[in-house]
């Protein structure tokens, strides 16, 4: 069985009236979730349904002694993947659309900010530019990053920074950029950037710093003044891990993680 953890608001199971937290899914459409990861059973059934009736029955236990009742959901039409999908695809587009108005709206972090840069679309664009110009006039004053801004941070942030300078030229947020850049010429540690608070005792902390590199790159393509001496160290640490198919997450080798 599959237990729900979560019904969002304004999805086709919340549209039922009848699902909700804490309920267990016994069957999907008559297949039993057993001898099998049930995401992928859910997973190959909505593609199903999707394409021809989008309908969706559970068998439902609102408790794991109680009896199992049916509970339809009606799922929007998309259509079937193409043989070229996600090019050329019409369902693709339609998941990329919905998506993106989705996150236009109830934005999850900097990804965020770096999947709406990904469309090519004005209107994601625009809603890019509000959060943008935000964070610039946060930072308009600012003369370093001061407090828990550490190199996780900043690798979920800075990429989606420097897509959105290079894609608009909004000089606004360079001055951001630069203080990213800034800070983390201060946090250079043995080669790389060390892991912050719960992480310290592991020492560097790839997991966060090879965006850290990546963000330094796209920087210094900004215009922004990027230490030379940092950006090198990290190259030649990062070479270390070329060609062994792993970074690995901290201190540790490529090999066998």
């Amino acid at each position: 069985m599959m237990q729900i953890i979560k019904i969002d608001p304004g999805s086709p199971a919340d549209a039922t009236g009848k699902l909700k937290k804490g309920q267990y899914v016994e069957s999907i459409n008559g297949k039993m979730l057993r001898d099998e990861d049930p995401r992928v059973i859910l997973g190959n059934i909505i593609t199903e349904a999707e394409a021809i009736d989008s309908l969706v029955k559970l068998m439902v236990k609102d408790d794991k002694e109680s009896k199992a009742y049916e509970v339809v959901v009606k799922l929007p039409v998309m259509g079937s993947f193409s043989d070229t999908s996600p090019l050329n695809c019409e369902k693709s587009e339609k998941i990329i659309r919905n998506f993106a108005d989705f996150l236009a709206i109830h934005p999850k972090g900097w990804g965020s900010a770096m999947f709406l840069l990904s469309t090519g679309e004005e209107k994601d664009l625009e809603a890019v530019r509000g959060w943008m110009q935000k964070t610039a006039a946060e930072n308009k004053d600012k003369k370093e990053l001061i407090g828990s801004r550490n190199n996780w941070g900043i690798s979920y942030t800075g990429p989606a920074l420097c897509e959105y300078f290079l894609r608009t030229g909004d000089e606004a947020i360079l001055h951001t950029i630069q203080l990213y850049a800034d800070h983390l010429k201060n946090m250079i540690e043995n080669d790389a950037f060390r892991g912050d608070f719960v992480y310290y005792s592991q020492g560097s902390m790839n997991a966060a710093n090879v965006h850290c590199l990546t963000f330094l790159l796209l920087a210094k393509e900004c215009g922004a003044d990027v230490d030379e001496y940092v950006l090198q160290k990290l190259l030649k640490f990062f070479y270390r891990y070329a060609g062994h198919n792993n970074v690995a997450y901290g201190d540790q080798v490529p090999e066998g993680v």
